[in-house]
């Protein structure tokens, strides 16, 4: 089995983060899927399935947290 690529996504249906190394946790990946986008009212989570334009913000992890573009 060879590896092509690996992929973390730290806000579930934004734009993922290619990765050299990952670290391998019980619950997966290191930083996979860590924050999600809420409804302000509801605090109902949204995905791209209700809002597809969330795939276009590319999130970047920094020292202070994420920045998103």
């Amino acid at each position: 089995m060879r590896v092509a690529a690996l992929f973390t996504y730290p806000i579930k249906s934004c734009y993922r983060n290619e990765q050299q190394a990952v670290t391998v946790e019980p619950w997966g990946f290191a930083g996979d899927r860590r924050w999600v986008v809420v409804d302000a009212g509801e605090l109902k989570q949204i995905t791209q399935r209700e809002l597809p334009a969330l795939g276009r913000i590319i999130p970047t992890e920094t020292k202070q947290g994420l920045r998103l573009a």
